[in-house]
């Protein structure tokens, strides 16, 4: 999934380069409260958090993706059609991950 998260990242530098938009490479306040939250924890309690935490990103990225997809901007539909598939295996991946996890609870 990180290298995934980071084709993804690069391509959408390109993508936004391409068009003329900055991009920032700092986290919106949100982030900065979520990746605080999980320095603070370890084993279990980190596994879950990051799992909750990753489940939610996935599912919010995905319908962003969904509602690209069907952008005027070609070069957008393509990002958007390309990463939405990824971002559907990552949510599918990390879905699994939370199913066997609950069941070693």
């Amino acid at each position: 999934m990180a290298i995934h998260q980071q084709q993804m990242l690069d391509d959408l530098a390109k993508l936004a380069r391409h068009h003329g938009i900055a991009t920032s490479s700092t986290l919106d306040p949100s982030g900065i409260s979520e990746l605080s939250e999980l320095q603070k924890l370890h084993g279990r309690n980190f596994d879950a958090r990051y799992i909750k935490a990753m489940t939610a990103t996935l599912k919010q990225d995905l319908k962003q993706f969904e509602r690209a997809s069907y952008s005027p901007d070609p070069d957008v539909q393509v990002f958007a059609t390309r990463y939405m598939r990824v971002t559907q295996d990552n949510l599918s991946k990390i879905q699994e991950i939370r199913r066997t996890y609950r069941k070693t609870r």
